[in-house]
């Protein structure tokens, strides 16, 4: 769909069997989408996800959300996380804070980074909040 007035396209982020529930995609969000898209269709047995925009639009009173929420066909949760760039140590543990009730209603953690310079930093920040070190995984995904 191209925007009439900007004369640049618009994209469109559809959540799985739901057409008519579709996001629109801010030009710079494109990037991140497109990395995120590229990292579910790798994915094997999915049932569901939800993107931020989503799980903003069904609960407004919650301030932060994942990237994804994705639950598989054995119905387990989990939270997404896509880091490409490196944050502040306060704005992981910020994260880390946010990710607290998911965790302990059995959710894991799956934090999506692009090299193992931030695998690392994600690492040493999950290791300093120490709480739940199990329940995160990271992935290099770099496509």
């Amino acid at each position: 769909m191209i925007n009439q007035v900007t004369r640049k396209n618009i994209y469109f982020l559809s959540n799985l069997g739901k057409e008519n529930n579709k996001s629109k995609l801010n030009l710079n969000q494109l990037t991140h989408q497109d990395l995120m898209i590229k990292w579910l269709a790798k994915q094997k047995n999915i049932a569901s996800y939800e993107t931020e925009l989503e799980l903003k639009s069904w609960n407004s009173k919650q301030d932060r959300y994942p990237d994804l929420m994705i639950e598989y066909e054995n119905k387990n949760k989990v939270w997404v996380e896509i880091e490409r760039t490196r944050k502040s140590k306060e704005r992981i543990e910020n994260k880390l804070d946010n990710m607290r009730e998911h965790i302990r209603g059995n959710h894991k953690v799956i934090w999506v980074i692009p090299d193992e310079k931030m695998a690392k930093f994600i690492q040493e920040q999950i290791n300093n909040y120490n709480w739940y070190k199990d329940a995160h995984t990271i992935e290099i995904f770099n496509i």
